[in-house]
């Protein structure tokens, strides 16, 4: 599960790896071109939260395993299908330097990506966690430029792979 960076697509050739997008990285350019045209962007929106919906009920119902993906793909995939649908459409008539266009071009260009969570029971929609997990390392990296020495650096990595770990 890995946002839309194109650095992760060699993961796509590896035997047995199946490559998932995270949705709400999907999401963030459709909320982006709202200010810009409201209609549309709304209509997307609308199918996200759809989504999340669908990923509420299987919480809800407590589906497992293969009962989850059975869900999925009943209500996910046509729900995903009728999007695709409609973004081809739409991406049509909107100007290509506009925040919508991106938006539409993002998901259609990681559609297969986005939509390989519904196999997947254990996949989540969206890597939300495991970013929370990582947001002290990532918010401070400049900050660790600075360790006095490679040995101090040394220490500061496996301190906080130790509290990394305890907030699992």
């Amino acid at each position: 599960m890995c946002d839309g960076y194109s650095g992760y697509d060699w993961l796509k050739k590896i035997n047995g790896r199946i490559l998932c997008r995270c949705v709400v990285h999907a999401r963030r350019p459709m909320e982006r071109a709202l200010k810009e045209n409201p209609n549309l962007a709304k209509i997307g929106i609308l199918f996200y939260q759809n989504i999340n919906l669908i990923e509420e009920m299987i919480k809800e119902k407590k589906l497992e395993g293969e009962e989850k993906a059975q869900f999925r793909k009943d209500h996910a995939e046509p729900l995903w299908e009728d999007f695709k649908l409609w973004a081809a459409s739409a991406i049509l008539d909107v100007p290509k330097d506009s925040n919508i266009y991106q938006a539409l071009n993002y998901m259609l260009r990681n559609y297969t990506e986005l939509t390989n969570y519904i196999d997947i029971p254990d996949m989540p929609l969206d890597n939300n966690d495991t970013e929370r997990l990582i947001r002290d390392m990532v918010m401070g990296k400049k900050a660790y430029l600075f360790c006095r020495d490679l040995d101090a650096c040394k220490r500061a990595a496996m301190m906080y792979s130790l509290f990394g770990a305890c907030k699992v």
